[in-house]
């Protein structure tokens, strides 16, 4: 380890032997990686339990190791550490710990406030446009859901629909017809004797599709239908 050597009078003012010191400490602190200090610790902790095999070390964060002993029932433990410049380990007085795993959820990123909002609901009304003659003999087809234009509650231009495309995912429904304004209110769930077939990949955007600029996907066309599309 080369260390730019730090020299201080025997005669130098407390304050300034203090100052070398903790430069001396920090170019040494600087010097070791990661795993150096990990081998300091998981060394120094089989010396202080002698254990057969273990202690092992789980983790490592500002100044404090968490460990797991041999046979010791799977539990963790949490010690905080100081490592001096001779790599000398002193541990403080260990705590049991539970180790946990927290998934938070990451929230969509939000439109800018007045920007235009596409939803699939808005233009459920339109029909799609079938981009082969004939559903294939696996009973799928690729289609088109909507291009940019007027719909049943607005005008949706290509940025809105390249940036929302994915709103129709994997498994959203087809009906055959669409229901009035009150089969809709008496039965919003839809009639499932209207459904057509379900999309089997999500909505994608194409700039240079088949039938022009719009949302693309492909659909499985259940059999009773199959014959009419």
């Amino acid at each position: 380890m080369d260390i730019e050597k730090i020299e201080v009078s025997t005669k130098a003012p407390a304050n300034e032997m203090r100052e070398a010191v903790e430069q001396l400490l920090i170019l040494i602190e600087a010097e070791r990686t990661h795993n150096d200090i990990r081998e300091i610790l998981r060394n120094a902790l089989q010396a202080l339990f002698n254990d057969e095999y273990g202690p092992y070390i789980r983790d490592t964060k500002d100044s404090i190791v968490y460990y797991e002993r041999e046979n010791g029932e799977g539990k963790v433990w949490q010690v905080s550490y100081v490592i001096d410049d001779s790599s000398k380990v002193t541990f403080g007085d260990p705590v049991e710990v539970v180790q946990k795993t927290v998934y938070e959820v990451v929230e969509a990123e939000k439109p800018p406030k007045g920007a235009e909002v596409f939803k699939e609901s808005a233009l459920e009304s339109k029909p799609v446009k079938l981009i082969e003659k004939a559903v294939r003999k696996d009973g799928t087809i690729p289609i088109k859901i909507i291009g940019p234009g007027w719909g049943t509650t607005g005008y949706y231009s290509e940025e809105v629909l390249a940036r929302d495309a994915g709103i129709y995912k994997e498994g959203t429904k087809m009906y055959w017809n669409h229901p009035t304004p009150t089969e809709e209110n008496e039965r919003p769930e839809r009639d499932l004797n209207h459904l057509a077939g379900v999309l089997i990949s999500a909505g994608v955007w194409e700039e240079n599709g088949t039938e022009g600029p719009g949302i693309y996907s492909h659909a499985k066309i259940f059999e009773n239908y199959q014959s009419s599309v």
